[in-house]
């Protein structure tokens, strides 16, 4: 599928709009009619301005992505802490999110098993703390979604589409 970059009605970042680029309507994560081959959405994007392209990760292709949000500085060319630790330790495809400030992360895998559950999601968050801490930009930011976990209830969490946020990397031998 491809993207376009979108102006937040209420003044916040762009918002990331999937787009069936045989369509022109909007891709869904959940629905594979709404998506298309890759050769498609590489013509589309110069072809109908498309900001870029998506990739939708399905069990049966054997692969998740992983998603790291604020993690690289533009003006220094660096990568926090955490990102630049996962890069050199899992070495795969990676590219930058349309942020600029991001990066994305493919790896050869399977989702973990149970991962969809709040209390795990909570559990697994909580035992990167001890290696964060020191991190002034991204600790407050777990410590932060941590709290906005315990408020949810496993129903409305259930309900959220964290989909790209759940995947974590296999260790590579």
């Amino acid at each position: 599928m491809n993207f376009r970059l979108m102006p937040d009605k209420d003044g916040g970042k762009p918002r990331k709009v999937p787009i069936n680029p045989e369509t022109g309507k909007n891709a869904m994560s959940n629905k594979p009619e709404t998506w298309t081959d890759y050769q498609t959405v590489a013509d589309a994007v110069e072809m109908y301005g498309f900001t870029g392209i998506g990739r939708m990760f399905v069990k049966e292709d054997g692969f998740v992505g992983v998603d790291i949000d604020h993690c690289y500085d533009p003006e220094t060319g660096q990568f926090n802490e955490v990102a630049a630790a996962i890069l050199a330790k899992q070495p795969t495809f990676a590219e930058f999110s349309p942020s600029g400030d991001g990066v994305h992360l493919w790896f050869k895998g399977e989702k973990p098993k149970g991962s969809s559950s709040r209390s795990v999601t909570m559990e697994r968050i909580t035992e990167i703390i001890p290696f964060i801490e020191g991190d002034m930009e991204v600790y407050p930011l777990v410590v932060s979604t941590l709290e906005k976990m315990k408020r949810l209830s496993d129903t409305a969490f259930q309900s959220l589409d964290l989909e790209p946020y759940k995947e974590e990397p296999e260790d590579i031998e």
